[in-house]
């Protein structure tokens, strides 16, 4: 049985999404990112690449900012690169991500009236009305 290579995270954007086109005539889209995700231990923080692709990278770059909560679903691939002082460095990212929108961080996620859009492909959340709230 074949393993399968399916993750999701949650986090903040460590920095504006980076929208590009490709320059190879194609006309593709691609939206770059860094999600920050908290460890198991009070100060562990995984740092994550993410890349997305066509109509929810474009969604991604129009209504994200750094510090927005995002919750991102795809496969992990490990990378490495050499470091100046000679060893090497590793890290994960993810260059097929699906990215959900689940607002914080910047102040303007998930507030009336401007809900966040979901990237084409992902079904629309419902929130809840406010007066329907328990507690």
């Amino acid at each position: 049985m074949a393993g399968v290579n399916n993750w999701t995270i949650t986090g903040n954007l460590t920095r504006d999404p980076e929208l590009r086109h490709l320059t190879d005539g194609s006309g593709k889209v691609v939206c770059n990112m860094g999600v920050a995700v908290n460890g198991f231990k009070e100060g562990d923080v995984l740092f994550v690449d993410v890349s997305c692709w066509g109509k929810g990278g474009e969604a991604a770059a129009q209504h994200l900012s750094k510090g927005s909560q995002v919750a991102v679903q795809g496969s992990v691939k490990l990378r490495s690169w050499q470091k100046q002082d000679g060893g090497t460095g590793f890290g994960i990212s993810i260059p097929d991500g699906r990215v959900t929108f689940l607002g914080g961080g910047n102040g303007q996620q998930g507030q009336q009236g401007t809900p966040p859009a979901q990237p084409a492909g992902q079904p629309q959340q419902q929130q809840p009305p406010q007066d329907d709230i328990p507690f």
